[in-house]
C-alpha cells in the first residue's frame, strides 16, 4: 500500500495565511516485543508515511517467523511502531501460532 508525501502545515487553518510546510521525512523505530523480550530498534528508518511504516513493520514479521521456535511462538509478539520523541505510532501484531505456516507460504 503505497501513499502520498507527508506534508505537515504548521500555524493556523486560516485559507488567508500561507502556510509553512516542514519537508522533513520521519524517522520510525520498529521495537519488537513480546511478554518475555524486547529487541529495542536503535537506528530506526524513514518513511514517508505511517502506511509505508505498517508495510515494513510486516516484513520484519515475515522474515522473523522462520526464526522462531516452537516455544517462542507460544508468546504473543508485536512490533511497537514509535516516532523520534518515542510515542507509539502504530502496534502490529504477529499472526497467531496456528496461522504462521499460512502466512509465511501461501498456497
Amino acid at each position: 500500500m503505497a501513499c502520498s508525501n507527508l506534508t505537515i502545515t504548521t500555524g493556523f487553518s486560516d485559507p488567508r495565511r500561507p502556510q509553512k510546510k516542514d519537508c522533513a521525512v520521519p524517522r520510525f523505530f520498529f521495537h519488537i516485543r513480546s511478554s518475555a523480550v524486547e529487541i529495542p530498534d536503535e537506528d530506526g528508518r524513514e518513511f514517508g508515511c505511517a502506511s509505508d511504516a505498517h508495510d515494513h513493520a510486516q516484513q520484519i514479521i515475515r522474515h522473523s517467523l522462520i526464526y522462531l521456535n516452537p516455544e517462542d511462538r507460544k508468546e504473543r509478539w508485536n512490533i511497537r511502531i514509535c516516532n523520534e520523541e518515542d510515542d507509539r505510532e502504530l502496534v502490529v501484531l504477529f499472526p497467531v501460532r496456528s496461522a504462521f505456516q499460512e502466512w509465511i507460504c501461501p498456497e
